[in-house]
């Protein structure tokens, strides 16, 4: 996925990640997206947000975790061999997002934009930007940074590893 992430970047006419969390379509700006990958084993913490689901190493950095079904009410997480965290860039800081699948990258024109429906709950309708109509399907464009404002006042410093830590413990 990284690779056709790297490469739909480079087209620029494929500009959104979609996604499905339950039986909703989704997309983000690939240009926010730093990856996609398989989830990695979190710790909890106390105190956090409901919807934070803990916190996870990568690439030496302590990051959150936002689980999207959680975020958007909808049923108990599931187990399956397609869920996958999308590493997004928030403020310099990644955040990983957990979806039940990422599917696609394609491109959006202004004109396929459509009103945001009054339908939807509160917690979607903040971090839904627009919707659009692509593939047989309606798809709901999210707003990261209303997606992540749950993590943004978290203090992970106390959970980061000190420099050079990894080196000791004679990892890479």
């Amino acid at each position: 996925m990284s690779a056709l992430l790297a490469r739909a970047r480079q087209q620029g006419s494929k500009d959104l990640v979609g996604f499905w969390v339950g039986d909703t379509y989704y997309a983000i700006d690939i240009h926010r997206v730093r990856e996609v990958i398989r989830p990695l084993p979190t710790t909890a913490l106390p105190d956090m947000p409901q919807v934070v689901i803990g916190v996870a190493e990568f690439r030496r950095s302590v990051i959150p975790v936002i689980d999207l079904r959680r975020r958007f009410g909808t049923t108990s997480p599931v187990a399956s061999p397609k869920v996958r965290w999308i590493i997004v860039a928030d403020k310099g800081r990644p955040v990983a997002l957990s979806v039940d699948a990422v599917t696609e990258v394609f491109g959006y024109q202004a004109t396929m934009a459509r009103q945001v429906p009054d339908f939807l709950s509160s917690t979607q309708r903040k971090a839904v930007v627009s919707a659009c109509h692509y593939q047989d399907r309606l798809v709901f464009i999210l707003s990261i940074d209303d997606l992540v404002d749950v993590a943004a006042d978290l203090d992970l410093s106390v959970v980061e590893a000190p420099p050079g830590s990894h080196e000791k413990r004679g990892q890479p």
